[in-house]
């Protein structure tokens, strides 16, 4: 043969991935100004932040423990630097962190979860269309575009990482119980110190 082809490493092919990724999801238009946000993305973060704020409100005045104090301030923290979190976003690149925004998302809405709101399914179904459409409007109006080739790339990218470093199993080594330790001290001190037998002549 003329040519030999060369099998990619897989640092190459991971490079080549996120090459791919950066391709299909720059848009074809100038990234936002910093610190422009659009409007539809200002009334979705304050249907969200609204809703929230009432439930948490109602929550605060029925639970005074500590613990549920200090859960209500982390979340409420969450909501109040949500905005510069979506600001920064915006015009983040595919070399930059324009996740952030997204990963504040689901950090809040686990944080949710763990405070145990004892919401029924129509409640959590109505957050949680908040939080998408919030996600949306950031993700249409930002510089990163998530659309269905994009999101293939980051499952490639996703599945490579995971092949190339494959997650390893965790060796759980058994430890005598201290019981079993102390026989075993006792039976070795017994044995050392047995008298040794008479010999017969």
């Amino acid at each position: 043969m003329l040519f030999e082809l060369e099998p990619l490493t897989p640092q190459q092919e991971a490079d080549m991935l996120c090459r791919f990724f950066a391709e299909a999801a720059t848009r074809n238009r100038e990234a936002p100004e910093p610190g422009h946000v659009p409007v539809d993305v200002l009334e979705a973060y304050g249907d969200l932040n609204t809703h929230l704020r009432y439930m948490l409100e109602a929550i605060a005045g029925q639970h005074r423990d500590r613990e549920t104090r200090l859960r209500l301030r982390r979340i409420t923290a969450m909501l109040d630097a949500l905005p510069s979190d979506i600001i920064a976003t915006l015009p983040a690149t595919t070399s930059d962190n324009w996740t952030l925004a997204y990963r504040k998302l689901i950090r809040l809405h686990r944080l949710l979860c763990e405070l145990n709101l004892g919401l029924d399914a129509q409640e959590h179904t109505i957050i949680l269309q908040q939080m998408a459409h919030l996600a949306e409007r950031i993700s249409l109006a930002s510089a990163v575009e998530i659309s269905a080739g994009s999101m293939f790339a980051l499952l490639l990218i996703q599945e490579h990482l995971n092949h190339t470093r494959p997650v390893r199993k965790k060796t759980i080594r058994r430890r005598k119980s201290r019981a079993k330790k102390r026989s075993n001290r006792t039976k070795a001190t017994d044995r050392s110190t047995a008298a040794p037998a008479p010999s017969s002549r």
